[in-house]
């Protein structure tokens, strides 16, 4: 069997477009759901989040390792443009307007929600 590596760089830009699009849906705004007063990550937020952060899924590891970027730095570095104030870097060219206020509430969300799992999980493990 050959192995092609002509079209490498077309598969580096795949995986680079699916980062992308997971730290953009990570953006996406609360949508309210039942209770107008409660706002939810929508779908997609949900679900780019756990790609990002989630321990249970080595997709995003593995791409970022194809990709030649140490996952750790990344996820630190997306953390820290997130939840700064400064605007350093215009991402507003390329995210949603409220982009960082949206994804902040979007991963709060999903830390309270892993934490009462791992708790409700461990509380689970004493009976």
């Amino acid at each position: 069997m050959k192995l092609y590596l002509d079209n490498i760089s077309g598969y580096r830009n795949l995986l680079s477009s699916i980062i992308f699009l997971a730290v953009h849906d990570a953006c996406e705004e609360p949508v309210n759901r039942k209770k107008p007063s409660k706002q939810f990550p929508s779908d997609d937020a949900s679900s780019a989040i756990e790609f990002i952060f989630g321990d249970n899924r080595p997709y995003f590891e593995t791409y970022m390792l194809c990709l030649d970027i140490d996952v750790t730095a990344f996820r630190s570095k997306l953390m820290s443009v997130m939840y700064s104030d400064d605007l350093g870097v215009n991402l507003y060219m390329v995210l949603p307007h409220n982009a960082k206020k949206s994804f902040r509430f979007n991963h709060s969300y999903w830390l309270q929600a892993t934490s009462c799992y791992a708790g409700f999980m461990a509380g689970q493990g004493e009976k």
